[in-house]
């Protein structure tokens, strides 16, 4: 018997696209997608099958076309399932696999504030949500929402390994990429070294400007550990195959 996945019930306007966890803390987490039309966007938390707690964007509750929910008061080295909640639709897999997410362990490591900065350049009623990642896709992304004047900050310090969650040191010659998303297809992506990019105070330069515009590329920047693709809760029955017997 083959166990079959079957989306159903699912708006494609709601249906949530480019799930990203970012900013993974021992206590706290980012979830972040896009949607092809403006909804509103939220997310359920679950531990051990009992909700903990339901957040909502952190822009608040009106519709967007991108979807950015800050998940704080968790556990360290816990497991938690979530639900993405995208209009009135309910989204809890990534194919066979729940959304699930495990936070990060404490350790003796300390963090050094190490923040970045610029302006990102947009259209009118662009929402974006901008991404800091080592280029060897090693890592969670760092990440933040731009504000409505364009200007955004993201801390490095949030940066850690996606294969052990211990924490990442950036020097002057790691390589980093900036990617901002402003729908499914609006965005812009600046890429190379850290001192290339940004100046001593963290300013990204004026050279490696930040300009929205019609591009379908970025997430390919975003490392696949960092990436869930969602899929409806309610998923249809299908009716048996019986096979005919074979008469020898």
């Amino acid at each position: 018997y083959k166990v079959v996945q079957v989306i159903i019930n699912a708006s494609a306007d709601t249906q949530p696209k480019n799930v990203v966890v970012s900013d993974l803390t021992t206590n706290s987490i980012t979830i972040s997608w896009v949607t092809d039309s403006s909804v509103t966007g939220a997310v359920a938390i679950y531990q051990n099958g009992s909700q903990k707690t339901q957040v909502v964007d952190s822009r608040g509750s009106s519709r967007k076309l991108t979807h950015y929910v800050e998940i704080s008061g968790l556990e360290p080295d816990s497991s938690y399932d979530f639900t993405i909640i995208s209009g009135s639709d309910k989204y809890i897999s990534e194919g066979s696999k729940k959304f699930v997410f495990d936070t990060a362990p404490i350790t003796p490591q300390q963090v050094t504030p190490n923040s970045i900065y610029g302006q990102v350049t947009m259209g009118t009623g662009d929402q974006p949500i901008i991404y800091a990642v080592l280029s060897d896709k090693s890592t969670y992304p760092a990440s933040a929402t731009v504000k409505s004047d364009g200007t955004w900050l993201i801390d490095l310090a949030s940066l850690r390994q996606i294969s052990d969650k211990s924490l990442v040191t950036v020097s002057d010659t790691s390589s980093i990429a900036v990617v901002v998303i402003a729908s499914a297809n609006r965005g812009a992506v600046v890429e190379g070294a850290y001192s290339t990019l940004f100046n001593t105070d963290g300013n990204l330069t004026s050279s490696n400007g930040l300009v929205i515009t019609e591009r379908s590329d970025m997430y390919s920047y975003i490392p696949d550990g960092a990436k869930l693709i969602a899929y409806n809760e309610i998923p249809e029955e299908e009716e048996p195959v019986v096979e005919e017997p074979v008469v020898e």
